[in-house]
Parts: C-alpha cells; sequence; structure tokens
C-alpha cells in the first residue's frame, strides 16, 4: 500500500505557492478522483493567492507585519495540505498511480539491509548513572535503525536486545 508523501520539510514560502498551486490544479483537473477535497479548491485557490500577496508584500517591505502576514499565511496553506494529503490517502485506497495524479509524491518503502558488518569505531563513554555506558559507532550506509544486544553472564551467555 502506497501512502501520501507530505514533502513539506524545508519548503520556503515561494516554494510553497509553486507546490500548493500544482496540488490545486492536478485535483481540480483529476475532480473524477477526487470530487469532495476539504477545503474546498476555491477555498484552497484563495490561501493560495493570500500567500502569494503576502510574499509579495514581504519582497516590498519587509516589515515585521509583513513577515507575520506571510508566516500566517504559509501556516494556513501548509495546513490544507496536510488535509488534502489525509484526503488523497484515503481516496486512492493507497495506489500509488492515484496519489501521482495529485502530486504528491509516494513515500518510498524502505528494506531491510541485510546482516550488517561489526560495527566500525566502537566506543564506549561513562555517563553520570551506575551502571550505565552509551555505546557510540559509526553508521553503516542506508541504516537507521540497529538492535543491540547485550548479556549480563558470559557462561553461558544470555543475550537480551
Amino acid at each position: 500500500m502506497a501512502r501520501v508523501k507530505l514533502g513539506l520539510t524545508g519548503l520556503p514560502a515561494t516554494g510553497l505557492v509553486a507546490k500548493a498551486q500544482a496540488l490545486h490544479d492536478a485535483v481540480v483537473a483529476n475532480a473524477t478522483l477526487f470530487p469532495n477535497p476539504m477545503p474546498s479548491p476555491s477555498d484552497l485557490q484563495s490561501q493560495i493567492d493570500k500567500l502569494v500577496a503576502a510574499n509579495a508584500a514581504v519582497d516590498a517591505n519587509k516589515g515585521r507585519k509583513e513577515y507575520m502576514d506571510r508566516d500566517n499565511a504559509d501556516a494556513t496553506v501548509r495546513e490544507s495540505i496536510k488535509q488534502w494529503a489525509g484526503y488523497v490517502q484515503m481516496v486512492s485506497g493507497g495506489d500509488a498511480t492515484t496519489i501521482k495524479l495529485s502530486t504528491f509524491e509516494v513515500i518510498r518503502k524502505g528494506s531491510p539491509v541485510g546482516e550488517l558488518p561489526p560495527p566500525r569505531n566502537l566506543g564506549a563513554r561513562l555517563t553520570n548513572f551506575t551502571g550505565r555506558a552509551a555505546l557510540v559507532w559509526e553508521r553503516e550506509e542506508g541504516t537507521d535503525t540497529h538492535h543491540v544486544y547485550m548479556s549480563t553472564s558470559n557462561d553461558p551467555f544470555n543475550w537480551e536486545l
């Protein structure tokens, strides 16, 4: 089952306008697939237009009020995009092709790396807690989770996650 990727992280207000407008236009063009998004397409278009105006005001004046207005408009559009993402996810039923028709991206599925080689530059640091140490090592490329096992005895070893 495919999942919608928001793609909002690190997106500046000007980039948000382009993303929101593309999303709006694609959903309107595919109204048979996406008949009832909330907020409505006209409401989202109004929010986009306000963000465009706020961006222009910041460029022209660079005042505190202009930045606050832009930040508020930006937050409103981001919230609407999140709502549309949930709607597209629901309507698509997890179909990647349908998700992509909305211009949302699909989250790439991760895959197991397999057995990892021994950790590189393994070290232990003292902590402020009795009986505890902090382990550090260089992460293997492509991994984001490691399972660390320890044993409190060595004859026989009693490994616990």
